[in-house]
């Protein structure tokens, strides 16, 4: 069935003053639930200045590193996971000081790992430059099945470690690439070949049916079941 076409017939802009203050940081996280306790942190403690809250496994950043020129990596130790934070203001002081006051909160907490505030316009140009070549660096690794996920903020984290689970069961070796915007739950989750597999083979699996009998979590339909309605019928979907 196809849903009917819309037609919009009015819009609202909401305007905001133009920040005279930024700031930005890239922080190394043990998980997708500590980013987003943290995220709740900053809120709290900067009085809602977050303007940006990405989300970023450690493989996306391995990739970059790996493929994109003049990318470094951003902290000096790996971590599970990373944000890349960036607080506004219409004020033109205070932002760094309510920042710092944040990330430290977060490490007392065992939040943060690690962090690196940007001290120049140069630096976070390059926080910057690692987040918009991910998916152009996830290429250089082979074939890549793309999703753009939106879930409940709440259930991200639960969401990642279902749809990794479900994916590693499914093929073996694949490597869940996954990255986003944790403020409103739209996540990329892209799936990149298991290493030295064929990449139109694996590509041709995006077309194929679950096998019979799987477990799926529900959380992970809209990734993992893009199929024919006929097909749903060969795997049990979790609640």
């Amino acid at each position: 069935m196809r849903a009917a076409p819309a037609i919009i017939t009015a819009a609202v802009l909401k305007l905001f003053p133009r920040p005279r203050s930024v700031e930005t940081a890239f922080i190394g996280v043990p998980s997708p639930r500590a980013a987003l306790d943290l995220l709740n942190v900053v809120q709290e403690r900067t009085g809602g200045a977050a303007t940006t809250c990405e989300l970023i496994k450690r493989i996306a950043i391995e990739f970059a590193v790996k493929h994109g020129p003049d990318c470094r990596d951003p902290l000096s130790a790996p971590h599970p996971w990373y944000v890349l934070l960036e607080l506004s203001s219409s004020e033109d002081h205070g932002l760094r000081e309510a920042l710092e006051d944040a990330l430290a909160a977060g490490a007392e907490a065992g939040l943060v790992a690690d962090a690196a505030v940007a001290e120049s316009l140069g630096q976070r140009q390059s926080f910057w430059r690692l987040r918009e070549l991910l998916p152009e660096l996830q290429k250089p690794e082979g074939g890549s099945i793309k999703h753009d996920v939106s879930v409940p903020l709440a259930h991200v984290p639960e969401f990642l470690a279902e749809a990794d689970a479900a994916v590693e069961a499914l093929v073996p070796g694949a490597r869940p690439v996954p990255f986003g915007h944790l403020g409103d739950g739209n996540i990329h989750y892209n799936i990149t070949q298991p290493v030295g597999a064929d990449r139109a083979a694996y590509l041709a699996r995006s077309g194929r049916s679950i096998p019979r009998g799987f477990s799926i979590p529900a959380s992970c339909c809209e990734i993992l079941l893009p199929l024919p309605a006929p097909e749903l019928g060969l795997a049990r979907v979790r609640h």
